[in-house]
């Protein structure tokens, strides 16, 4: 990873727990604003002071500074000397290829906030119609308890499973917050969203939806 100076033109790229930590939830705050900004600009937009005033969403270049530098020391963010190469492809066939990529067995959807869903890998119509629904049910049930979720409990999480015996997820949902937009991923068995196509995913669905 390389460190950012204001004036090396260095292209700002989110690591996957960056990019999942912005999208994670609906709650905005001055962190996240930079990485949202970042996650649309896909790695295609070298720093420069402006762009970080821009990014950030405010004027004072101090405070920016701290947000991008405390966001490389998170490892939310890594600078590279080249900027991203996307391919051009319709949504439909990036989900294609991304999604069979982000669970230990290729089944995946992706649906939204009304419960239908957008892209499918190794499921069949039916089920996923019915998963689609279920998602949106569960997303909708977390936002309803959020109070008690991360206020009561502390807990900053907004994935839920269907667990075995031993705890381990069967099948997992996980909340992405796009813009004004919310999708799930429902991913069985284990999620594979260390896998560098999942910021892809995110940085296609935030030039579109936010």
């Amino acid at each position: 990873m390389l460190d950012f100076e204001l004036h090396n033109g260095l292209y700002p790229l989110l690591t996957n727990s960056g990019a999942y930590y912005c999208v994670s939830s609906n709650e905005g705050n001055p962190m996240r604003t930079l990485l949202r900004n970042l996650l649309k600009a896909g790695g295609q937009e070298a720093l420069q002071e402006d762009r970080l005033r821009l990014w950030c969403e405010q004027g004072d270049l101090h405070s920016c500074s701290e947000l991008l530098h405390q966001a490389q020391q998170l490892d939310w963010l890594q600078g590279s000397d080249q900027a991203a190469v996307w391919p051009e492809q319709s949504l439909e066939q990036a989900l294609t290829e991304i999604l069979p990529k982000l669970g230990s067995e290729g089944k995946v959807i992706l649906s939204d906030s009304e419960g239908l869903y957008v892209g499918c890998a190794g499921y069949n119509h039916e089920t996923a119609l019915e998963l689609a629904a279920l998602s949106a049910d569960i997303a909708n049930l977390h936002e309803r308890h959020q109070g008690l979720i991360s206020g009561n409990l502390k807990l900053d999480q907004s994935s839920w499973g269907l667990m075995d015996s031993l705890g381990s997820s069967r099948l997992g949902f996980w909340p992405l917050h796009i813009g004004s937009e919310r999708f799930v991923l429902a991913i069985d068995e284990r999620p594979v969203l260390n896998h560098p196509d999942f910021v892809r995913l995110l940085t296609i669905l935030s030039r579109r939806y936010a």
